[in-house]
């Protein structure tokens, strides 16, 4: 997963998608950025080569995740902060930051089980009306041993997530499925690959991967317009209330 961060459609559009919610308040004025649970560290490279007013602070439990996210950031001439430590107990003090994401993070069990403890440290280093953006794996009858694999342990709807952040003391402002086309090749595909151990996630690039990012692209613009009733991953982005 790590090798496929860089060059793989899917995680293109996803860095994509977070850089377009910050560009909407954060495209000029400097902006405190944490990446909570930021695993191999292509999100914070893609943001720090997206915007020079960035300064990102990228926190990671996994020792081998934050080892390869530094091998990544090593050769960058701008580099984000990169520590070690749990979103459970986020070791900054109150109101330290402008932006918080968590991209697919609080599904994953141990994490999943406290998940409002993880919103409610997300909401404190947060500065008033700072901004949280969120992903999560959608529709848990689309669980399988992918899920297993990278130890997830629940897979959500936009009503649950939506709940969660009102119940942390966040104003939801726009929350919305992505991948509704993919719903039914996912579930026909992940009930075929039942292989114990490994991310079904492969390195990919060249002309088939470019097509895939150009008509997904589309289909994640329309995302943000039309309430699908279904997707693959739920997409959120709140507001810390005063």
């Amino acid at each position: 997963m790590a090798a496929a961060e860089d060059t793989h459609w899917w995680y293109r559009l996803l860095h994509r998608e977070v850089a377009y919610w910050i560009a909407k308040s954060y495209s000029a004025q400097p902006c405190q950025h944490l990446d909570a649970g930021c695993g191999t560290g292509g999100l914070s490279r893609y943001l720090l080569s997206r915007f020079s007013n960035i300064e990102i602070c990228g926190l990671e439990f996994s020792k081998l995740g934050l080892a390869l996210a530094r091998e990544r950031h090593a050769t960058l001439p701008k580099q984000a902060n990169l520590i070690r430590g749990s979103i459970l107990d986020i070791p900054f003090g109150n109101d330290s930051f402008d932006v918080v994401t968590t991209m697919d993070v609080l599904y994953i069990s141990g994490l999943y089980e406290n998940m409002q403890q993880a919103l409610c440290e997300c909401r404190r280093v947060l500065r008033p009306a700072g901004m949280l953006i969120m992903q999560l794996p959608a529709l848990q009858w689309l669980f399988s041993q992918h899920d297993i694999n990278v130890h997830g342990a629940h897979r959500f709807t936009k009503a649950e997530v939506r709940s969660a952040l009102e119940a942390a003391g966040f104003e939801v402002r726009t929350i919305y499925y992505r991948y509704p086309s993919l719903v039914l090749p996912a579930k026909l595909i992940r009930k075929a690959s039942d292989e114990v151990g490994n991310s079904y996630v492969q390195e990919q690039d060249g002309v088939a991967n470019r097509m895939l990012t150009a008509c997904f692209a589309l289909e994640c613009a329309i995302s943000r317009k039309i309430p699908w009733p279904l997707g693959t991953s739920v997409f959120a982005v709140a507001r810390k209330k005063a």
